[in-house]
Parts: C-alpha cells; sequence; structure tokens
C-alpha cells in the first residue's frame, strides 16, 4: 500500500524528492484534495492530488493507523520506531519496485516530476501554471522538464499556423 500511495502522489503532484520525503500527514486537505509542500529555497506551495492518489493515500494511511504509526510524516518506514522517510530511501523503494517491472528505462522519483510536466503539457496546461505547480521560477527551468511530443508539436502547427 505505501509503494502504491507513494507512486501516484509522485505522479499527481510532481513533486520533488525533497518534497516527498517533507510531506506531513497534517497538510494533506482531504477536501480540496491537496497539501502544502515545502519546495527550494524554503518556498511553499500548494499541489494537488488526483482520485488515484487520493484512494490510494486513504488506503495506506488507514493501514498506518492499524499499525498504530503515529509518525508525523506521510511517509514513514515500515518498522518499530516509526520515522520519516529521506530521500536515499525513497530513490531505493522505487529502484526495488522498478525492478520488479518489464521496464527498461531508468525509473527515479524524478522520473515522475518529469512525466508530470509532460503529461500536463500535452493536456495542454498553461505554462505559467506548470511553473507554479512546479515550484519553479522561471519559466525556462520549466520548459527543461516538459518534452514536447512530436503529436503535440503537430497539432500545435495545425492549430496556429494553418
Amino acid at each position: 500500500l505505501r509503494e502504491r500511495a507513494m507512486i501516484e502522489v509522485m505522479y499527481s503532484t510532481g513533486c520533488r524528492l525533497s518534497e516527498i520525503s517533507n510531506m506531513r500527514r497534517k497538510d494533506v486537505d482531504w477536501v480540496t484534495a491537496s497539501m502544502s509542500v515545502i519546495g527550494k529555497g524554503n518556498k511553499e506551495r500548494i499541489v494537488y492530488l488526483n482520485h488515484k492518489a487520493v484512494f490510494h493515500l486513504e488506503r495506506y494511511l488507514e493501514e498506518c493507523e492499524e499499525n498504530e504509526n503515529e509518525c508525523a510524516f506521510l511517509f514513514s518506514t515500515e518498522r518499530r520506531p516509526y520515522r520519516q522517510m529521506k530521500g536515499k530511501t525513497i530513490q531505493d523503494l522505487v529502484d526495488k519496485i522498478s525492478s520488479r517491472t518489464n521496464i527498461k528505462k531508468n525509473v527515479t522519483p524524478h522520473v515522475f516530476r518529469h512525466t508530470f510536466a509532460t503529461l500536463a503539457m500535452d493536456n495542454g496546461i498553461e505554462l505559467g501554471d506548470l511553473q507554479q505547480l512546479l515550484g519553479h521560477e522561471s519559466p525556462s527551468t520549466t520548459l527543461r522538464y516538459a518534452t514536447v511530443s512530436e503529436e503535440r508539436k503537430r497539432n500545435a502547427h495545425k492549430r496556429y499556423v494553418q
């Protein structure tokens, strides 16, 4: 449950590894399916959870309650004493998940961030909105994260050049 919840949260929010590690249970707003995170430069921003992330996060947290895991951090170690999962542990967990699949590409937490940006661009998000969601100061930084697919370029050409 923890693995699935973590993957869904990474995919849904596009958060940095350090932001995932530092997420706290109290920062989740279940009503708006959002949460507050502290990013680079100690800047706070709001990120959003999709329905899958909310579903799997709720299931994971229910299991934590059953195990009397009262760690303040959203993602914690599996054994007592429950502690915050640090970046290296999260990376190791993603590696473990990746090794169980047939995915040939090296999967890292940062790949989820790039995927989030690319899919958002493919679905038509405005650059400024994506910049805010990723917590970037500069639009040029955001553009480095978003790979523009050939299909997107073709559709843009049809839409704006003809």
